[in-house]
C-alpha cells in the first residue's frame, strides 16, 4: 500500500513539477482503461495509434484486446 501512495506521491509532483508538459495529476487505471475503449472494435482495426506518453495502462489494455 505504501509502495502505491508513494508512486501516486511521485507522480503528482513530477506532474506539477512540469505542469505545461504534462496532463494528469493522478496515473491512468486499468479501470480508466476499460471505459475508455468499451465498444471499440480493436480485433477489427488495421491500424492503432495511441498518443501521449503515460503509465502504460492503456497500452497494455490495447494490446490485450488485440488479436
Amino acid at each position: 500500500m505504501l509502495i502505491v501512495v508513494m508512486g501516486y506521491l511521485l507522480f503528482l509532483k513530477n506532474s506539477l513539477k512540469n505542469f505545461n508538459q504534462m496532463g494528469a495529476f493522478v496515473p491512468s487505471s486499468q479501470f480508466l482503461a476499460r471505459t475508455m475503449l468499451e465498444g471499440v472494435q480493436l480485433p477489427r482495426a488495421k491500424c492503432v495509434v495511441e498518443f501521449g506518453g503515460g503509465t502504460g495502462a492503456i497500452t497494455r489494455h490495447i494490446l490485450e484486446l488485440l488479436p
